[in-house]
């Protein structure tokens, strides 16, 4: 049981060990991490006179902060090697507990679970079976005794395999449970590594905000010279107006200076509303760290407490199994031991023909398992050799080559043994059937004494493994609660260190800004004086300027004064003649509209002419056109024309006197109408196409109204004249063309068509009621 204490003690201690070592490594990161943000602030407050203080304050903090966790991980190195110490103890001690475990057999070896308690078992193992190899050689008389011995050693290796595993099985789980933690490690430092990320991203923030005051500043002198740019722009303007324009001027320089003054004390108020943000902003960043510290040192401790409660629990939990176990092994082999005295008791006859062959296959049974075994063992040792210590690799390395040294000695005694009890098997075998008896009682006795050695032994080895437990418990929550009250204390006053800190470089930043806000208040004062008289000495040279400039525009105003007198009196006789004008052109616009109504009159008149001319074809009566002989008739004059018969031509279609004509004399009427209305146009069209005369107006515009108002008319080319010369030549033609013959068949000739007669009555009204609308546009 020492020996189970001490390993649980041993593996506790590594755990403890890699903890601390994996704290040392998360505690040299944040180290490494918080000495880069320092190099990071220094190098951006550099160039920042204003934060130099600040940024001092910020290191010697961050020093501080530095120190201290450099302080626990030297406390933390301290309890590494407390722990080193221990373990090293507990190796001692560990090793004390071998050297008493060598006269148990099995029951102190199925308990370890390392690679160096797997090869001290099988050592104890071989010297077990080499005790009894000597015990057969003086007790080579009875077969059944061997044969009992192997078979036990042989069910002594099953079950200790089976432990083995069971023992493997739980250093998986073991490795399991690390490998979780670990990742929980990962996780925490993933967090860290995000924080200073964020930390990072502040301090960027912090530039930032600072290049944006420098900015300011500059666009705050830039508005200054843009102001100053303007206002001079604005005298210029100013120095072209007269005398209210400069008083207007003066009002807006007052303007501009309560504006300039206002957006100064804005800019001011703007400043140091901004530096108290930033100052709030650390502060609340360093009480969030400062929180931030101690909820982690909460929860580090509150997993410390609940770990050692789950170690302290599973321990427990597997002190209690193993005792489980131990008494149930105890009962196995009672009833195995029972069980294997009545089989041989049953099969000692049949046996004794067979113990030949039987020794022989079971030794060599026996040699190769425990060399598997041996090689398992030897194979997990290797495994776990990375994790162990040089001393536990030191004694694993002697334990296996003491194994091998006496398992080759155990190969050469059993072989000899084997040679001499095949040759001593059958001389012994009468005495080995007298002394069986006597052996197995003598070996019930002393397994039921042993038994109970072990029993008491293993009971006391408990109880003060349980006492050196529960002390090694109380004194390790007794540390840790110390360290934890101590870790209060120091973050209570940290805290209100970095309060009285913070409180005066507040105090001081105040100061330093009421200082600088003077030091503006008095430069931009002279500034703004220096500017005002550079304004006054500009207005009065410009002054001059403006005056001359006043003198040559009143100059130029007199000239433009005597050119506008000149073109009002051309304006005036413009007008007057304009209005001379406007009685002629109404005159005009008059007859144009009185003539428009006889126009469309002549026009349906000329389009039932053509209509009449169709019906005439399909009477079969044909009517040459005037576009026949157009030359002609076009010189043919009007004394000619009224000698002529004013008969028409008319031709019928057929023979001779097939065809009449009817109501010649009516159509020579109308035509004779006709001629003296064309008459009337060709007097009317030689008027207007006489020789134009200028009056002394000097307007041909004039002139040509008041000759159409003396002679109004319509134009020779119009419609109407058209169509009445048209039918005129019609006429003319007709008339020339006529023969004795032709007039006496016309003059003789009767109307066989009563409607050409009705349409033909209708022409003649309606050219009658066009000719008499036209009179009086001609005249």
């Amino acid at each position: 049981m020492s020996t189970i204490a001490g390993g649980v003690r041993e593996r506790e201690l590594q755990a403890l060990l890699r903890a601390k070592e994996s704290e040392l490594k998360a505690a040299n990161i944040e180290l490494v991490a918080i000495e880069q943000l320092q190099q990071e602030l220094t190098a951006s407050r550099r160039n920042e006179e204003a934060s130099r203080r600040n940024e001092e304050a910020i290191r010697e903090e961050a020093n501080r902060v530095c120190e201290e966790q450099a302080l626990q991980v030297r406390q933390a190195e301290e309890q590494v090697h407390a722990l080193e110490e221990q373990l090293q103890q507990t190796s001692k001690q560990v090793k004390e507990f071998q050297t008493k475990a060598v006269s148990f057999e099995a029951e102190l070896d199925q308990v370890r679970q390392q690679s160096q308690l797997e090869v001290s078992t099988a050592v104890q193992r071989l010297r077990e079976k080499d005790k009894r190899v000597a015990s057969l050689e003086e007790e080579i008389e009875t077969i059944k005794e061997q044969a009992a011995g192997l078979d036990k050693m042989l069910r002594d290796s099953r079950t200790k395999l089976a432990t083995l595993e069971l023992d493997r099985e739980e250093t998986d789980r073991l490795i399991r449970d690390l490998t979780a933690k670990n990742k929980q490690l990962m996780q925490e430092k993933q967090e860290l590594d995000h924080q200073l990320e964020v930390s990072r991203h502040l301090v960027d923030a912090a530039k930032r905000e600072a290049s944006r005051a420098v900015q300011a500043l500059e666009i705050a002198d830039k508005d200054k010279a843009a102001l100053e740019t303007d206002w001079s722009r604005r005298l210029d303007k100013m120095a072209a107006e007269h005398d209210v324009k400069l008083r207007e001027a003066e009002k807006k320089l007052r303007d501009l200076d309560a504006a300039w003054q206002d957006k100064h004390e804005a800019s001011e108020r703007s400043w140091v509303s901004r530096l108290q943000e930033v100052e709030q902003h650390w502060e609340k960043r360093l009480r969030d760290g400062m929180t931030a510290c101690e909820r982690k040192f909460a929860e580090e401790a509150a997993d410390w407490e609940r770990r050692i409660r789950d170690t302290d629990l599973s321990w427990q939990a597997k002190v209690a199994e193993l005792e489980q176990l131990w008494r149930n092994r105890l009962s196995d082999e009672q009833r195995l031991h029972d069980a294997d005295r009545a089989h041989w008791e049953a099969q000692l006859m049949a046996q004794r023909a067979e113990v030949d062959a039987s020794w022989a296959s079971r030794l060599e049974d026996t040699r190769r398992n425990l060399e598997a075994a041996l090689e398992e063992a030897s194979v997990r040792a290797a495994q776990e050799r990375a994790s162990l210590e040089q001393a536990a690799a030191l004694e694993r390395r002697a334990l296996e080559s003491a194994a091998s040294s006496e398992r080759r000695a155990l190969e050469q005694a059993a072989a000899a043994q084997r040679a001499e009890l095949e040759a001593a098997a059958a001389r012994r075998a009468d005495e080995a059937e007298r002394t069986a008896m006597k052996r197995v009682k003598e070996a019930e006795a002393a397994a039921a004494r042993r038994a109970e050695e072990a029993r008491a032994k293993w009971a006391a080895e408990r109880a003060a493994a349980e006492e050196a437990w529960a002390a090694r418990m109380a004194e390790v929550e007794a540390k840790y609660r110390k360290k934890l009250e101590e870790l209060k204390r120091k973050a209570a006053s940290r805290e209100l260190e970095i309060d009285s800190q913070w409180s005066e470089r507040l105090e001081e930043a105040t100061r330093k800004a009421a200082q600088e806000r003077d030091l503006l208040n008095a430069s931009w004062t002279a500034r703004l004086s220096a500017a005002q008289d550079e304004a006054e000495v500009r207005f009065r040279a410009m002054q001059g300027e403006l005056d001359a400039k006043v003198g040559t525009i009143s100059n130029r105003l007199a000239d433009l004064a005597g050119k506008e007198g000149k073109r009002d009196m051309q304006r005036n006789e413009l007008t007057r003649q304009a209005s001379a004008l406007r009685p002629t052109t109404v005159v005009h616009h008059g007859n144009r509209n009185r003539n428009r109504s006889p126009q469309a009159e002549l026009d349906a008149a000329y389009r039932e002419a053509r209509t009449l001319r169709q019906q005439l074809a399909l009477h079969n009566i044909s009517m040459p056109s005037p576009r026949d002989d157009a030359a002609t008739l076009a010189l043919t004059s009007e004394p000619e024309a009224a000698t002529m018969s004013p008969s028409s031509y008319y031709k019928t279609a057929g023979a001779g006197g097939g065809g009449g004509l009817a109501t010649v004399a009516e159509l020579d009427a109308e035509l004779q109408a006709l001629r003296a209305a064309r008459a009337e146009f060709q007097r009317s069209s030689a008027g207007l196409q006489r020789d134009r005369t200028y009056s002394n107006s000097n307007s041909p515009g004039a002139n040509r109204l008041s000759r159409q108002q003396q002679q109004p008319g319509r134009s020779p080319g119009s419609r109407t004249t058209t169509y009445v010369n048209r039918v005129l030549a019609e006429s003319d033609g007709v008339g020339l063309m006529d023969s004795p013959l032709r007039r006496e068949s016309m003059s003789t000739a009767t109307s066989t068509d009563p409607a050409f007669d009705a349409w033909r009555s209708r022409l003649s009204n309606k050219l009658s009621s066009a000719l008499r609308k036209l009179e009086p546009s001609m005249r």
